[in-house]
């Protein structure tokens, strides 16, 4: 880790404890907490930057306290990861919803507790420095000209245009955002400051086409058929603020979403598919079934890189003959998944377990291979 930190963990779990302690002691000041009023003692007297809190503890309250540490006054400035031992995006999402930083599936956190930690720690560090006090009152909130973000929305012509209108009016209106502009050939991400965060990113994707605003306390989640986006920690001093932010975002991303749609992306006899969508479902398909090996122990048996790995290629091969890459580049996606797959079957005999980061490598992977044909040849 690039700076020293105090973390406390939080669980009546003593295996759990013994492995966390072996797993991060030697990079952070570690510290040990059976029940959440010590937790927060301790956090306390050793100005802990981090509470790491076993979703079982306190009769499988985990999720609980972490929305209790959250809200209380001494403790909301406190980065919280929450241990959990359920696995999949509802957790996830769960897990912020109720104000975690961090959420780690922790069978499968052998690998990443000391990024997952930093990450958390950063992530509440950023927040803080965005408090209220320090964004400016409710007369520069109000300033933002609402018809002028109208009129340069239908100027727009493509979804990064978009994604830069609403970042400069998130900007004006003082806010923490991330976007997802969702075109018939071209996705966006961006975020306010820069790369999306890997949570946010994983929200923001699992969004379903339609009409809907999710408050989460200071963050809002507000969806429209092409376009959601989530705003963190926003910069209210009162109930009028909240309600003002609330609307003129609404009033974004209704006038966002009526221009993607009125903008013509209409597929031409030689048009591919969305790589983004090729991508997510090659993605989802390998994830999945490597995961399910994980679980199920059966890495040592000839089987897993034989018949099931037969049946996965040949998903693989519908969606990408339905998508019509060129021959050559069907070849050469197919020959990477066969390695990776092959590589990653080999480290979970070796006993590396195959957890949540590794989404984002596989992603990593594949993107390079998925690009259309006019990006390849610029």
């Amino acid at each position: 880790m690039s700076k020293h930190y105090n973390v406390i963990f939080l669980s009546e779990d003593e295996e759990l404890l013994d492995k966390t302690e072996k797993q991060v002691a030697g990079d952070v000041g570690y510290t040990r907490a059976h029940f959440p009023a010590e937790a927060e003692s301790k956090a306390l007297l050793m100005n802990a930057d981090l509470i790491a809190i076993d979703s079982r503890v306190a009769g499988d309250r985990g999720h609980e306290v972490c929305e209790e540490f959250r809200k209380q006054k001494s403790t909301h400035h406190i980065a919280i990861l929450l241990l959990a031992h359920t696995k999949g995006v509802d957790e996830k999402i769960k897990a912020l919803t109720i104000g975690c930083d961090q959420s780690i599936y922790y069978p499968d956190s052998d690998d990443c507790v000391l990024e997952k930690m930093e990450q958390a720690i950063v992530h509440r560090e950023k927040q803080e420095s965005h408090a209220i006090t320090d964004r400016g009152n409710g007369d520069d909130i109000e300033a933002f000209d609402y018809d002028q973000f109208y009129d340069a929305c239908f100027d727009c012509e493509s979804a990064e245009d978009l994604g830069k209108l609403f970042m400069s009016g998130a900007n004006q209106l003082k806010l923490e955002c991330a976007i997802q502009i969702r075109m018939k050939d071209d996705v966006v991400d961006v975020e306010v400051t820069g790369a999306i965060c890997e949570l946010d990113s994983l929200l923001l994707g699992h969004l379903r086409p339609a009409t809907e605003t999710m408050p989460l306390g200071t963050s809002l989640v507000v969806n429209r058929p092409t376009v959601g986006a989530i705003v963190k920690h926003m910069p209210i001093s009162d109930l009028a603020h909240y309600d003002f932010i609330q609307e003129t975002l609404e009033a974004m991303l209704d006038t966002i979403n009526t221009q993607v749609e009125n903008l013509s992306f209409e597929e031409e006899d030689n048009s591919t598919v969305n790589p983004a969508k090729i991508l997510m479902s090659i993605a989802g398909e390998i994830y999945t079934y490597l995961s399910d090996i994980q679980h199920s122990g059966c890495s040592d048996t000839e089987t897993v890189t034989n018949e099931s790995t037969d049946t996965l290629l040949g998903t693989i091969g519908s969606i990408l003959t339905a998508a019509k890459l060129l021959p050559e580049d069907e070849a050469s996606l197919l020959g990477a998944v066969k390695n990776y797959i092959k590589g990653s079957i080999g480290n979970l005999r070796k006993g590396t377990a195959y957890g949540d980061n590794e989404l984002g490598n596989l992603m990593n992977m594949l993107r390079p291979l998925i690009m259309p044909e006019h990006e390849k040849e610029t």
